[in-house]
């Protein structure tokens, strides 16, 4: 993940580090994690034609049930990936928790390869923790930074 993080990262200033990469994106501090550890208790389909509704419906169940307090800002969907470039399915959840948004990606791989899951979180300026618009720019902030990502896996690895 970290030539994909320094291509996201490109000549904006940020650190690399052990736990990830700390960046500064539309006035916010983000940090992106390196892929997260285990696998996603439901497996994924590496093919867009083959992700179902039914299959992000349960997702989405089991991270409400993992993150019972989370306010939902988007539910787990299926992102829109440019038709010019072949990639497979990537997957995206935010939501906001305890004065922090967390926003996280998973790309399933061929084969059975793991999923490759990233998080970017941010804490939500104590002003705006109660303000559903300005969290929802800040979770387009975010979600702009883990479609970045995406595009970046994609051209890299598949």
């Amino acid at each position: 993940m970290l030539p994909v993080f320094r291509r996201v990262l490109a000549a904006r200033p940020g650190e690399l580090g052990p736990a990830g990469l700390s960046f500064e994106a539309a006035g916010l501090c983000l940090r992106a994690s390196y892929p997260l550890a285990g696998q996603p208790k439901l497996s994924l389909s590496y093919s867009p034609n083959d992700s179902r509704l039914e299959q992000r419906a349960a997702m989405h169940l089991q991270l409400s049930r993992q993150h019972p307090g989370a306010k939902w800002l988007t539910q787990f969907k299926m992102l829109d990936m440019p038709a010019s470039l072949p990639s497979g399915a990537k997957f995206l959840a935010t939501w906001v928790e305890r004065g922090q948004l967390t926003s996280q990606l998973w790309m399933p791989t061929k084969g059975d390869a793991a999923t490759v899951r990233v998080q970017i979180t941010t804490a939500l300026p104590s002003g705006l923790q109660g303000m559903s618009g300005s969290a929802s720019k800040v979770r387009q902030v975010v979600e702009g930074e883990l479609g970045a990502i995406a595009l970046q896996w994609a051209a890299a690895y598949e």
